[in-house]
């Protein structure tokens, strides 16, 4: 009798889940705007812009943190379906766009110091528990999956981490197969050619419009389930009907049919440890 409980109970949220669509563009039209705002120190500014859902006045604001060497319009995509959704987002360039860059420096003390600034302005210390979604490329070369789950260890806050199969590095941001064939293409360092020769063709991997609209889906659904407290995205991400959800919103480009001897394309979707 318990054990028909626990499966009624599974079904439902099952259920629930399906009837939720994080994946799909919400409901609201996003006006995007870019400005300067001024820093607390004097003589420093910063590039800013902001996507804000119309018609709507949001509760939240939602800050988009770029990845080192990014831009506040890194990833347009994943901001503009937040707003879609009822979020207010916001992004600016990092300090390392107006600041020496470590690497120029010569003497050593003054490189630790500007690395110390540049881990100061990104990770910050919220003094509080902030539930933490991970989500990480299964072919990422850069961040192998092992870096990540180490980190996500770290992570002392309740956390979920979600592992994209045929996701590389570049497919969290715009023009995501554009830029990843362009890093294929640079010439690199004898002690990075391994990057080169390790990453795949982006034809090879998860097609870039499917890895983002499953990116974006999640992201509203964590964000959903964290701060509007909606079952049906806490379902979604703790796995009841992720790998159909994510499969029937996806948008499925034609694919090579794989050589003789190579692997067959990963699935979209794959869970890690949900803690």
């Amino acid at each position: 009798m318990q054990q028909w409980k626990e499966i009624q109970a599974l079904l439902f949220a099952a259920a629930r889940a399906l009837m939720y669509d994080s994946f799909a563009r919400g409901p609201y039209d996003v006006e995007t705007r870019e400005f300067v705002a001024d820093d607390v120190r004097p003589g420093r500014q910063f590039s800013c812009a902001s996507w804000n859902p119309v018609g709507q006045a949001p509760r939240v604001l939602i800050l988009f943190s770029h990845f080192n060497g990014g831009s506040k319009t890194s990833s347009t995509f994943l901001c503009e379906h937040l707003a879609s959704h009822g979020y207010a987002v916001a992004s600016l360039d990092h300090s390392d766009h107006i600041l020496p860059r470590p690497s120029d420096a010569t003497d050593p003390e003054e490189k630790n110091a500007r690395l110390r600034e540049w881990i100061e302005a990104r990770v910050p210390s919220w003094g509080r528990e902030v539930p933490t979604l991970v989500m990480a490329g299964e072919s990422d070369v850069s961040i192998p999956l092992d870096r990540v789950r180490d980190v996500f260890d770290r992570v002392p806050s309740f956390k979920r981490l979600l592992v994209l199969r045929g996701v590389d590095h570049l497919h969290f941001v715009d023009r995501a197969e554009e830029q990843h064939e362009r890093v294929r293409a640079m010439v690199f360092p004898t002690e990075l050619q391994w990057v080169e020769q390790e990453m795949r063709a982006f034809a090879d991997l998860r097609p870039e419009s499917e890895a983002h609209r499953i990116v974006a889906g999640l992201t509203v659904a964590h964000f959903d389930a964290t701060l509007k407290a909606n079952p049906n995205a806490s379902d979604l991400l703790d796995g009841y009907a992720l790998w159909k959800a994510a499969l029937s919103h996806a948008r499925r480009a034609p694919r090579r049919k794989p050589q003789e001897g190579q692997p067959r394309p990963a699935s979209p979707v794959g869970t890690g440890p949900l803690k």
